[in-house]
């Protein structure tokens, strides 16, 4: 089971949140090769919080290991840059979970979130083409591939394209829901 919880100044999660990042730099939108701080990272949260176009969370992996509960930080997620009901939807998840369904539960949540309390019409995403796998994971979501760069980011001396697509309100509803339902549910 997957559990959000909300960004905040809390310094040993931030601490483990600036150094799990720096262990995903590859993946990481960021073109920035310098690690990232403590200073940094509370400079991003501040960022987050402070602003009301973005909204982001941590969240967790809940085990039961040995009849005690405990939470395990595998990612985060939010939306940024909002305007005009759209927004940029990010995820980063750590390597050891992908390929294992908390990718597509964790964005189908979002989607949730987005879509209904927040009242957003449009999420689009960039990604960086790292592997074969990202137009299938993207598209069985219902993203739409909008546009190509190409050679957009070099990491470790080799090049990748960046993606950028969309979905809207109204075409998540037609996939997850199906057409007769689209007028009921928000």
């Amino acid at each position: 089971m997957i559990e959000f919880e909300d960004l905040d100044y809390n310094k040993s999660k931030l601490l483990q949140l600036a150094k799990w990042r720096n262990e995903q730099h590859e993946i990481l939108r960021s073109k920035e090769l310098t690690p990232i701080d403590y200073k940094r990272q509370c400079k991003w949260v501040d960022t987050c919080l402070n602003k009301g176009d973005k909204y982001f969370y941590v969240y967790y992996l809940k085990q039961n290991i040995l009849h005690q509960q405990k939470n395990k930080f595998i990612g985060y997620c939010g939306f940024s840059n909002i305007v005009d009901n759209t927004a940029e939807m990010s995820l980063l998840i750590g390597k050891e979970y992908h390929n294992k369904g908390y990718e597509k539960k964790t964005v189908e949540k979002m989607f949730e979130i987005g879509f209904g309390p927040l009242k957003l019409n449009m999420f689009w995403i960039e990604v960086y083409k790292t592997t074969n796998n990202f137009e299938k994971f993207w598209s069985k979501l219902g993203f739409t591939k909008n546009i190509e760069l190409f050679n957009d980011k070099i990491w470790k001396d080799k090049k990748y394209n960046s993606i950028a697509a969309s979905i809207t309100k109204k075409e998540w509803i037609s996939k997850y829901y199906g057409e007769e339902n689209k007028l009921e549910l928000f």
